[in-house]
């Protein structure tokens, strides 16, 4: 719980009424109040919580009891609301776990309306500062970089689909700026958490901001990336590959003619080249050598566009061809031979080899091959 001392109604420093206001972060009983505002020893302490629905619960307490009403309190109360706005960059309200069950049942101080409320409290006072400086343009910013929340990947057994579906809602209802995901490291040992010899899901969390980009800045929506029968990543493949192998039949676009929708989804092109294409083919059809130079990956994208002067490097659909896409598409920080990137990325599979005596760069070479093998079938 923090606690503030406030001025009311004040003209000058140390002057006005003051009043405590107290932010409690869970439940609070009222013999709790009632010693924190005879500890205060200001006529009127009040405590500001806010509601499911997004207003905020008002309580006042004297060192001898709860009050109705107070208007000094009242006025500090939402005055430091908005005060620690406009002083702080961004503001973050951690939803700490995936879903309410196990929110209930690893944080169960914590409740799932306590975490949205502020957020959509924020998010009108961004709206409110958005509003202010539209009209007067140096009116004070609230929150000016916006907000953010945080979730724990890999104590609770949701899926990575349940994760991206959480995250997408999460952007459209509460316009966050980030949700940031740490992978989970056991530390205590019980029952209800992950044995202490599991290994962070660092591959997972990595594999969530990737999909979180293509939510932000690809136009992907959670249901093109992941569904109820894919609820989870593929290990070997980014999300954005993932896709675009998961759809061949789309492919080839020609990047002088296709949509920017579809350009942004093609591996290789990303938001900058796309937007660079789309201005430069209005002047001229582009070449390889045009979208070399606007960033484009062509050992990725080269198989999936056609272009001024390039009918595509489509190799069949062949065995071969399929094995060379494969093998242009999977992730290198899965397969890197530095023992830094295998510790942090390396599937389970290598794992299970190396803990049956194989070398770790033998162990990579033959899951390689392996995921090679799967991922062309599925062209």
């Amino acid at each position: 719980m923090k606690i503030y001392v406030m001025d009311a109604f004040a003209a000058k420093l140390f002057g006005g009424n003051q009043a405590g206001v107290a932010l409690p972060e869970g439940d609070v009983s009222d013999e709790t109040m009632r010693l924190i505002a005879a500890e205060l020893k200001h006529s009127e302490t009040a405590f500001v919580r806010p509601r499911a629905d997004g207003s905020v619960d008002l309580r006042y307490f004297t060192p001898a009891g709860e009050v109705e009403l107070c208007g000094h309190a009242t006025i500090a109360g939402f005055a430091l609301l908005r005060r620690l706005g406009l002083l702080a960059d961004r503001l973050s309200v951690n939803i700490e776990l995936p879903s309410e069950e196990s929110l209930g049942r690893l944080a169960p101080d914590k409740a799932k309306a306590a975490i949205l409320a502020p957020m959509a409290q924020i998010r009108d006072g961004i709206q409110a500062s958005r509003g202010e400086l539209a009209r007067f343009r140096h009116a004070p910013r609230f929150a000016p970089a916006g907000q953010s929340t945080q979730m724990i990947v890999g104590a609770s057994p949701e899926t990575d689909y349940h994760i991206l579906k959480l995250t997408e809602g999460m952007y459209q209802k509460y316009s966050l700026k980030r949700v940031f995901y740490s992978a989970y490291i056991p530390v205590a040992e019980d029952t209800r958490l992950p044995a202490l010899d599991t290994k962070p899901p660092l591959l997972r969390e990595h594999r969530l901001y990737q999909a979180d980009w293509l939510l932000r800045f690809y136009q992907f929506e959670a249901d093109e990336i992941l569904d109820q029968d894919n609820p989870n990543f593929n290990p070997y493949l980014d999300p954005k590959c993932n896709w675009a192998v998961q759809h061949y039949g789309l492919f080839p676009v020609d990047v002088n003619r296709a949509p920017f929708e579809m350009l942004l989804r093609v591996p290789g092109i990303g938001p900058k080249s796309a937007r660079r294409i789309w201005r430069a083919r209005k002047q001229a059809a582009l070449g390889l050598d045009e979208l070399k130079r606007m960033g484009v990956v062509l050992k990725r994208a080269q198989y999936f566009i056609t272009c001024r002067g390039f009918a595509g490097a489509h190799p069949g659909r062949g065995s071969a061809g399929r094995e060379c896409i494969t093998r242009a598409l999977i992730d290198p920080n899965v397969f890197s031979g530095s023992c830094e990137q295998l510790s942090l990325f390396s599937p389970p599979a290598v794992d299970n080899l190396i803990g049956q005596g194989v070398p770790p760069r033998a162990a990579v070479r033959m899951v390689r091959e392996e995921a090679v093998q799967c991922l062309a079938k599925a062209l």
